[in-house]
């Protein structure tokens, strides 16, 4: 098997391209390169497969039974999606004009998927990437003096889920269900905070690490929502909005320090500028898979025009 290097020097990323006949062609090639291919993921922690022959997304679907061992359903999720079968998702339905910043999928949460995979049934007109981040060595290209002592800090991620009429996600779209006790139980096996409020509204808080350990390589690695969670990730014109409509700092999400403590918008800015300027952004064609490892990588979404068709499944190995 052949296969390019997006960062050969850091060992990030590899893109292989077969071109194979027909979804049957594609998963047969699978299932005998399955065990060599997970083996490029731990060590290169995002592939992209060109030309897969796959058209559909019952041909995805077929796709994830053999690669993903134990699905995982986005109950608890922060973005706007659509479950499309027991596996598949759309991916963000942010609005095309938006970009989506680099993070680990569900790192503000005890339950995240370690694997990702994407599939392109339509690609966009222009732009759409989905960027990648090695989330490796992410630690050691920010500023020093601002990311001093980030090892020993924690995240807290604070949602306010608005019950059917609001800015941001309402908790019966977060949870996939319009049953309260269903949201309690879920909360209180998954040590997330919860309060009910006036308007049927619902306040979140769950603690996470700035750093997680690989289960493969045992090494620390950059795993947080922080910068995505903090409402300065918006457009200046968007966060002052927010300001205004939430002086109380309840905004709909944002994330502070475990002890309470805001996050200086320096190093966030730090963060933004260093994610934009490594990350990796290959054009979709249809057909494509990216599986990735959502430990060791990020993954974000640049803005696009057309009609953009990504497809997203996720679970365990």
């Amino acid at each position: 098997m052949e296969f390019k290097v997006f960062n050969a020097n850091e060992n990030f990323g590899c893109l292989v391209e077969e071109s194979w006949e027909d979804s049957s062609a594609f998963l047969d090639w699978y299932k005998t390169n399955e065990a060599y291919l997970n083996t490029l993921l731990q060590k290169y922690a995002v592939i992209k497969l060109r030309k897969t022959g796959l058209k559909s997304r019952e041909d995805f679907d077929a796709f994830n039974k053999l690669a993903i061992t134990k699905p995982l359903n986005y109950v608890n999720g922060n973005s706007p999606r659509t479950r499309l079968s027991d596996t598949t998702y759309t991916s963000t339905e942010f609005p095309a004009e938006s970009f989506i910043s680099l993070h680990n999928e569900m790192s503000y949460s005890n339950v995240f998927p370690e694997k990702i995979i994407f599939f392109c049934l339509t690609p966009p007109g222009t732009g759409g990437e989905t960027p990648v981040l090695d989330g490796r060595p992410f630690l050691s290209k920010l500023d020093p003096v601002l990311a001093a002592g980030l090892e020993n800090r924690g995240i807290k991620y604070i949602r306010n889920l608005h019950g059917g009429k609001g800015i941001g996600l309402s908790w019966q779209t977060t949870f996939e269900t319009n049953d309260k006790a269903a949201v309690e139980l879920f909360c209180q096996n998954n040590q997330i905070n919860f309060t009910w409020l006036e308007g049927d509204a619902l306040r979140l808080e769950q603690t996470g690490p700035v750093f997680l350990e690989h289960p493969v390589s045992k090494k620390l690695v950059w795993f947080n929502q922080a910068e995505q969670f903090h409402p300065s990730s918006n457009t200046e014109e968007v966060y002052e909005s927010l300001k205004e409509l939430f002086e109380d700092g309840d905004f709909p999400i944002t994330a502070v320090f475990e002890d309470d403590s805001a996050i200086p918008e320096t190093l966030l800015d730090n963060i933004r500028a260093v994610a934009k300027k490594e990350m990796v952004a290959l054009p979709w064609e249809k057909g494509d898979i990216m599986i990735m490892d959502n430990i060791a990588a990020l993954h974000g979404r640049n803005p696009f025009t057309g009609q953009r068709s990504i497809l997203v499944s996720m679970g365990h190995y």
